[in-house]
């Protein structure tokens, strides 16, 4: 029988989960402290570093290595091309924050992330039933 490692994925988890936020403050920052025009630019050149960066990781020797260079990879991917562009469209679209006592309770562009729902299910089903790839945890839902 094969032994689980329940702490490496209790622990694989937490350093996804505890990473995710240095994203989100890079975007803050960024929003906070450049121009509108400069953070476009910005954006688009962070999300090209992450999509290098996660190319690089796929070449690479080694688990650890390819792992974290496509978890920071992703995240600069991620904030760069993903989270800017639901913030650009968000703006385009008029959507306005939550608010709730008048305070700004979610904002514009976390408002329009449910509407990926559909896509993200699609790519999912392509993924557990049509590929085979290095992902355990897809590995684990295509044995089921």
């Amino acid at each position: 029988m094969k032994q689980l490692n329940w702490w490496k994925s209790i622990a694989s988890f937490l350093v996804v989960l505890f990473t995710m936020p240095l994203g989100h403050a890079l975007m803050m920052i960024m929003d906070k402290t450049m121009t509108p025009e400069a953070v476009h630019y910005s954006a688009f050149f962070m999300g090209l570093a992450g999509l290098i960066m996660v190319v690089i990781g796929v070449f690479v020797k080694g688990d650890t290595k390819q792992t974290l260079w496509g978890l920071f990879g992703g995240l600069l991917f991620w904030t760069g091309w993903i989270e800017f562009l639901f913030q650009y469209y968000a703006t385009r679209w008029g959507t306005q924050p939550e608010m709730e006592n008048g305070e700004v309770v979610t904002r514009p562009e976390y408002l329009i992330l449910p509407a990926t729902f559909g896509m993200w299910m699609m790519i999912m089903v392509l993924y557990i039933f049509s590929t085979k790839n290095g992902c355990n945890f897809i590995n684990w839902w295509q044995r089921v």
